[in-house]
């Protein structure tokens, strides 16, 4: 019999913005509040390991469940305030204000990264039953993970499927659940003369990203309802 499935529940969502020249110094609260990247009416404050600063990594945390991590060569913007979806994350737009606050560093490419899972009691079976044909080869099959790579316009998609446990951050971290861990990242290159304008323009498809991503888990996978 076949397993019932239960709805999404994510984990994160991140944008990861790769450069040749990014520079962890600048990154602190004032810098990130001058600049208009984090606004103050939001009534952000510093929260968990607030902020961290070396001349190779940086990180500022809020208590709003984004982080800010800059190294030489990528800035990863993190939300984990997004167990329902990633509709009101404010990455996107702080990630739009970031490259506009800093035009001239030359972008390489843009991830756009959703990571969250599906409860099931048994994560294994699903996966076999889902994806694989039975038979004695895989009689001694102790675990399954499935790495989908898509085509799309610009990039590619990668999606990962795995078995394990996870929980729901903000709600309940310490009440772990058997689970298909799902994580997707949606690659695009930056390679004409105007890179801002094109990390810019891959950060707006962050929205459709999303919805290609639920729906290869609906309806080409079957893996949510």
């Amino acid at each position: 019999m076949e397993e019932k499935l239960k709805e999404l529940s994510m984990i994160q969502a991140s944008i990861v913005i790769a450069a040749q020249d990014h520079n962890p110094a600048i990154l602190n609260k004032d810098f990130l509040e001058a600049n208009g990247i984090v606004d103050k009416q939001w009534g952000w404050v510093l929260g968990g390991d607030p902020s961290l600063s070396t001349p190779v990594f940086a990180s500022v945390s809020y208590n709003s469940g984004v982080v800010f991590r800059v190294l030489p060569n990528r800035l990863e913007l993190v939300d984990t305030d997004v167990e329902e979806g990633v509709g009101d994350s404010r990455v996107p737009q702080i990630a739009q204000a970031y490259i506009n606050t800093l035009p001239h560093v030359r972008y390489t490419a843009v991830g756009n990264n959703f990571r969250g899972f599906v409860p099931a009691p048994d994560p294994d079976r699903l996966l076999r039953t889902r994806f694989l044909k039975e038979g004695e080869w895989a009689s001694a099959l102790a675990a399954i993970g499935l790495r989908l790579v898509y085509a799309i316009a610009r990039g590619r998609a990668v999606l990962s499927l795995d078995s394990g446990e996870a929980a729901r951050i903000q709600a309940a971290p310490e009440e772990k659940t058997n689970a298909v861990v799902v994580d997707a990242n949606y690659h695009r290159e930056c390679v004409g003369e105007k890179r801002r304008d094109e990390a810019a323009s891959f950060i707006n498809l962050w929205r459709q990203d999303w919805e290609h991503f639920v729906g290869l888990l609906r309806q080409s996978l079957r893996l949510i309802p």
